[in-house]
C-alpha cells in the first residue's frame, strides 16, 4: 500500500468520524430535549388533573426539531354522543411560506420546551387560524373502519400511511402521516396524528417508537383525570352522606331527649293533677259556701288559676300526639280582646306595664279552635312574663299583613339564648332548637303550625324577646 492510498484512507476515517460526531451531537441534543419533555409531563402529571395540558406537551414535542421533528401533529379526541373522532387540538404551519416563517424564528431564537408551551399558549385556541378551524371542522364516524384513524383505535396501534386514500375524508394532508391511538383498558380518548405535509419527509422507525411513548404518557393522563373525577365525585357523595349522617345523629338524640322528657313529665304531670284537683274542689266548695265576701273572691282566683293549669296539663298530656284543632270560623278581634282582659290581672300582680294594640277590622275572619289559640298565646305571654320577673314592659299587638294577621309579642326582661333568636329578616323560619325553651312554647308553636301559621323569636330593640306569629287568612293546615 503507497502514501496515496493510506492519505485516502485515513481521509474517509476522518469524514465517518466527523458524521459520527455529527450522529452522536444530534442524538445528545434529543435527548436533552426529551429530557425536558419528560419533566415537563411529570410536573404535568403530578400537579395537575388537565390531560389536555399534557396533550399540549405531547404535541410541541413531536413537532420540535429538537424531538420527533415532524411537520405538524394533531389531536383527534373521542366524542360518545357524536360517536365520532373530532378534530380539537393542532400544532404546526398552515402552509409551506409560514413553515418558513417559524422554522426561520426558530433557528434564529431557540427555545427551550417550556418556552415554546409558553409561546404556543395562544395558539392552541386562536380560531382564526385556518389550520385549527380545518382540524375543528374534521369529525370521522366510529362506524367508518377503513379510515385510518378508526382502525388506529380499534386495533390499539401506530398506523403509518404513506399516502391517504382518495376514498378517506382527510383534508389535512395527502400524507406522509402516522397515527396513534391514546387508550388504556376499555377506555377510548382518541388519537394523535403527526404528518410530515410540507417537506414529505418518510416517517422514520425511531420516530414512531418515540410517538408511541408519548402517546402512553398521554393515556396515563387520561387515566388519571378521569380517576381524579372519580374520586371527586365519590368524596363529594361521601361528604353529602357524612352530613346525612350527623343530621340523622342529631335528629335521633333530640328524639331521644324528647322521649325521656315526655316520661318525665308524664309522671310529673299526673303528680302535679291529682292534688290540684283537689284543690280546685275544694277552692269551688269555698265559693259556693262561704258567707265572707272577700274569702269568696280569693276562692274564684283559686278555681281560675286550677282551671288554667287543668287545661295546660291537658294540653301537655296531648302534646306527643298533638292536640285535637277543630277550627271555626271566628271574629279574630274578639278573640284577642277576651285574652287580653284575663292577661291583664297577671301583669297587675306582676306590676308589668302592658300596652295592647289591635289594629285589626271588626269584620276580619279567622278560621281558629279559640281555646287551642288561646292557649297558645297564653303560653307565650307567660314565657315573656316569666323572662321579666316582677316589673317590666309587656307589648302585644296585631295587625293585617299580606298573607293574613300578625300577632307580635314584645318583653323588656332576659334575653333567651342567642343561637335561638331568628334575625328579623329571616323571622319567618323558627329554629328547631326552640323545642328546647319547654314543653309550654313547644306546645304553642305546634298549635300555631297546626293553625296553618308561623312563629319566630328574635331579640328586640328592648333587649327582650319578641315572638311573631303569623296566621293565614286562608283557614288551617290539612
Amino acid at each position: 500500500m503507497d502514501n496515496t492510498d493510506i492519505i485516502i484512507n485515513d481521509n474517509n476515517c476522518l469524514r465517518k468520524l466527523d458524521s459520527l460526531k455529527t450522529e452522536i451531537a444530534s442524538q445528545q441534543t434529543r435527548l436533552s430535549f426529551f429530557l425536558e419533555l419528560a419533566q415537563k409531563l411529570n410536573i404535568e402529571f403530578l400537579e395537575k388533573n388537565d390531560a389536555l395540558e399534557i396533550l399540549k406537551a405531547v404535541l410541541i414535542g413531536t413537532t420540535a426539531g429538537e424531538g420527533l421533528g415532524f411537520n405538524r401533529a394533531f389531536w383527534f379526541t373521542m366524542n360518545r354522543r357524536k360517536n365520532a373522532l373530532c378534530g380539537d387540538l393542532s400544532v404546526g404551519p398552515w402552509d409551506a411560506q409560514e413553515a418558513t416563517v417559524i422554522w426561520e424564528e426558530l433557528r434564529n431564537r431557540p427555545l427551550t420546551l417550556f418556552e415554546m408551551l409558553e409561546e404556543m399558549k395562544g395558539h392552541f385556541y386562536d380560531e382564526a387560524h385556518p389550520l385549527n378551524r380545518l382540524v375543528r371542522s374534521i369529525e370521522v364516524p366510529l362506524d367508518d373502519p377503513a379510515h385510518f384513524l378508526v382502525r388506529a383505535l380499534r386495533e390499539r396501534r401506530p398506523i403509518v400511511v404513506e399516502k391517504v386514500p382518495v376514498d378517506q375524508d382527510w383534508p389535512l394532508s395527502d400524507g406522509p402521516l402516522a397515527a396513534a391511538p391514546v387508550a388504556t383498558g376499555p377506555h377510548n380518548y382518541g388519537v394523535i396524528v403527526c404528518d410530515n405535509h410540507i417537506l414529505k419527509h418518510p416517517i422514520e422507525e425511531t420516530n414512531l417508537e418515540f410517538l408511541v411513548l408519548l402517546t402512553t404518557i398521554s393515556s396515563m393522563a387520561f387515566t388519571k383525570a378521569r380517576m381524579c373525577a372519580l374520586l371527586r365525585s365519590k368524596i363529594t357523595e361521601l361528604e353529602g352522606l357524612t352530613r346525612e349522617m350527623a343530621a340523622s345523629r342529631r335528629r335521633l338524640a333530640h328524639v331521644e331527649k324528647t322521649a325521656e322528657l315526655g316520661l318525665i313529665a308524664d309522671r310529673v304531670l299526673h303528680e302535679i293533677k291529682n292534688p290540684l284537683s283537689a284543690v280546685g274542689g275544694l277552692a269551688r266548695l269555698l265559693e259556693r259556701r262561704s258567707s265572707d265576701q272577700d274569702m269568696r273572691k280569693i276562692a274564684s282566683r283559686i278555681v281560675e288559676g286550677a282551671r288554667k293549669i287543668e287545661c295546660t296539663i291537658d294540653g301537655l298530656f296531648s302534646f306527643a300526639d298533638g292536640p285535637d284543632i277543630e277550627p271555626e270560623r271566628v271574629k279574630i278581634r274578639t278573640v284577642l280582646e277576651t285574652l287580653f282582659k284575663v292577661i291583664s290581672i297577671d301583669l297587675e300582680e306582676r306590676e308589668i306595664e302592658g300596652h295592647f294594640s289591635i289594629n285589626i277590622p271588626d269584620d276580619t275572619y279567622l278560621m281558629l279552635d279559640v281555646g287551642h289559640f288561646q292557649q297558645a298565646l297564653y303560653h307565650l305571654i307567660h314565657n315573656s312574663l316569666k323572662c321579666m320577673g316582677r316589673g317590666g314592659i309587656l307589648i302585644v299587638t296585631a295587625k293585617p299583613c299580606p298573607s293574613g294577621v300578625e300577632v307580635e309579642i314584645s318583653d323588656s326582661g332576659d334575653p333567651l339564648s342567642h343561637e335561638l333568636h331568628t334575625s328579623k329578616s329571616d323571622a319567618g323560619h323558627c329554629p328547631r332548637e326552640i323545642l328546647g325553651l319547654g314543653l309550654g312554647l313547644s306546645l304553642a308553636k305546634q298549635i300555631v303550625e297546626l293553625h296553618g301559621g308561623t312563629f319566630s323569636l328574635f331579640r328586640n330593640k328592648m333587649g327582650g324577646n319578641t315572638m311573631r306569629i303569623v296566621l293565614p287568612q286562608g283557614g288551617m293546615v290539612g
